[in-house]
């Protein structure tokens, strides 16, 4: 019963990879713009536009941030740190109980 479950599987996967080809080819055979143009590319390219990866790729030495960072002012930065040092405040008994808990030796008397 397996054996045959996994037989049917199969069977349905390649007929759906066959019929998706065949969707496609009728596709380009019906005039599809982007298909036409896609049979008719030359490899290499011909002009710069189109030109092959350069590998190794160039090293960009300061990489586009998206977002772009915003200068933060000087009232901001204060406010950001005060915020960090609060919660730090707060959370640091739970952080020092963890690491006693798990990464501290029991001191033996």
């Amino acid at each position: 019963m397996r054996r045959f479950c996994l037989l049917l599987s199969v069977l349905c996967l390649l007929v759906a990879v066959c019929v998706s080809f065949a969707a496609a080819r009728s596709l380009c055979l019906e005039g599809n713009e982007e298909c036409k143009l896609r049979e008719r590319r030359v490899w290499p390219p011909p002009n710069e536009n189109m030109a092959p990866l350069q590998w190794p790729p160039k090293w960009n030495p300061e990489p586009m941030q998206w977002p772009p960072k915003a200068k933060r002012t000087d009232d901001e930065e204060v406010e950001l740190e005060n915020e960090v040092a609060a919660k730090f405040e707060r959370l640091w008994p739970t952080i020092r109980r963890y690491l006693e808990r798990h990464y501290m030796k029991p001191e033996l008397e």
